[in-house]
């Protein structure tokens, strides 16, 4: 087997084994969400119905017995139990697009060598990938990716101009320029992960043409696309 080959197949049997964890959860947020759902149906969903609280053991023993401390948290209604699932979830898939782009990263080093990913990308001239279907230039969201992996592992609040100004300082490094529609670009796609909190959301999404949106797929999907081209041209 060709060495590119076999480089391509360790990255998509690791981008396959992402993608059966992201079907498991995906299902999983569907039957948890549609059964309260279903309750809510049933009962009052802005009734207090589930009480949560925590508890541990003291460091010391009273009378030779440990001593359990209990406290008394929050209650929440079905509407909060959807929220916090959802939240759950999301955090799970961003766990999973992190990983995703480690896969990448790990690919693009296995096939040049040791540099930094984006500078090997820009070397050797894979800045001009286009995506008919997504209508943006893949190797603006492979940036786009590598920001929100960066705010993922920092747990930090994140915003276009955030990833617009990250991907233009990198990109100066190396004397290459971003234009105004470029940033356009860059910032109008950047926009459909995050919401007016800041928080980067990867759930899908309802759209106004009643059709879903699967962002952490979309994402996902642009990686392995930006990833064939590259193998396939390095096999000519």
């Amino acid at each position: 087997m060709n060495n590119y080959e076999s480089i391509w197949e360790e990255f998509t049997e690791e981008i396959a084994r992402l993608k059966v964890l992201n079907n498991i959860i995906e299902h999983s947020a569907e039957v948890q969400i549609n059964n309260l759902n279903r309750l809510g149906q049933s009962h009052d969903p802005e009734i207090k119905r589930y009480h949560h609280g925590i508890n541990f053991v003291k460091h010391k023993y009273e009378n030779n017995k440990p001593v359990v401390v209990n406290i008394e948290t929050k209650s929440f209604n079905i509407k909060d139990r959807i929220k916090m699932l959802e939240e759950q979830h999301n955090e799970q898939y961003k766990f999973i697009l992190s990983n995703a782009y480690e896969s990448f990263r790990k690919f693009i080093k296995d096939i040049w060598g040791g540099e930094q990913e984006i500078n090997l990308l820009i070397d050797h001239n894979y800045t001009d990938v286009y995506h008919d279907s997504f209508n943006i230039n893949l190797f603006y969201v492979i940036n786009i990716i590598r920001v929100m992996r960066n705010k993922i592992s920092h747990n930090e609040n994140i915003n276009p101009n955030i990833i617009y100004n990250d991907i233009d300082t990198v990109l100066k490094k190396k004397n290459i320029s971003l234009s105004d529609l470029d940033k356009k670009t860059i910032q109008t796609f950047s926009q459909k992960f995050i919401n007016k909190k800041g928080k980067l959301v990867l759930n899908k999404i309802l759209q106004e043409n009643n059709l879903y949106y699967d962002r952490i797929n979309n994402l996902i999907n642009c990686l392995l696309s930006y990833s064939y081209y590259i193998k396939e041209t390095k096999l000519k």
